[in-house]
């Protein structure tokens, strides 16, 4: 499943959300495209990776400061993790997430 993301100015997404990406292995498949309305500046993510983890930054405050000194403000951020799925190894229906004795782990994020 691709997903896409339209951002609103301060970022209009709420809680850590799994995204589900269909394919898993071989060659990275489209996973997420988000759109900044205003702007329509636009960010795709291809990965070979069957999840997504988005965070928002829904608990940044105000007091960290980055370039400039400008604040982290609540959903000021958003955070994109290729990942397997929370709890893969205890899920028989997930993908296999075990990783024996010199088997070589290797993922592609575009």
């Amino acid at each position: 499943m691709r997903t896409t993301l339209l951002l609103l100015g301060a970022l209009a997404l709420a809680q850590p959300t799994s995204v589900l990406n269909s394919h898993t292995g071989g060659y990275p498949q489209p996973a997420v495209t988000i759109t900044e309305k205003n702007s329509g500046r636009m960010l795709r993510v291809f990965t070979d990776q069957p999840g997504l983890q988005r965070y928002t930054a829904n608990f940044f405050d105000g007091s960290l400061t980055g370039k400039s000194g400008h604040p982290y403000l609540k959903r000021s951020a958003l955070f994109l993790e290729t990942q397997h799925f929370p709890d893969s190894l205890n899920q028989p229906q997930f993908p296999n997430t075990i990783l024996r004795p010199s088997e070589i782990y290797q993922a592609r994020t575009i």
